[in-house]
C-alpha cells in the first residue's frame, strides 16, 4: 500500500535520476500492479496531515510524511517500508529496521 503523494515524490525522483521514460514506466507498473494499492489523500486526510505538520514544528517532517502518518493512523498500519527515520519519530515501526546510534 502506498499513497498518491508518495508516488508523486518517487516519480519525481525517478525522473531526475533516471529520466522521464523510466519514471513513466514506474508509474505505469504501479498502476497495473495487483500487489500495490494506491490510497488517495483526500480532504479529511489532508486536514489531519496539516494538523500533524503544524503540531510538530520541532520535527523536520515533510508534509508528504505527515500525509503518510495520517493515512497510516486512519488505516491502523503500524509498519512502514522506509529508510526514513521520521516514521520512527512519529511512533511507527519501520522495515528494514533502522537503528541509528
Amino acid at each position: 500500500m502506498t499513497s498518491d503523494y508518495i508516488l508523486d515524490e518517487t516519480a519525481t525522483l525517478a525522473k531526475r535520476s533516471c529520466g522521464a521514460e523510466e519514471a513513466s514506466k514506474f508509474l505505469e507498473t504501479i498502476q497495473r500492479s495487483i500487489m500495490v494499492t494506491v490510497v488517495r489523500v483526500g480532504e479529511e486526510c489532508f486536514k489531519k496531515a496539516k494538523e500533524i505538520f503544524e503540531k510538530y514544528t520541532d520535527k523536520a517532517w515533510s508534509f508528504t510524511d505527515c500525509t503518510s502518518f495520517a493515512l497510516m493512523r486512519e488505516l491502523k498500519i503500524k509498519t512502514a517500508f522506509t529508510l526514513d527515520e521520521d516514521y520512527k519519530q512519529a511512533g511507527f515501526e519501520t522495515y528494514p529496521l533502522i537503528n541509528k546510534q
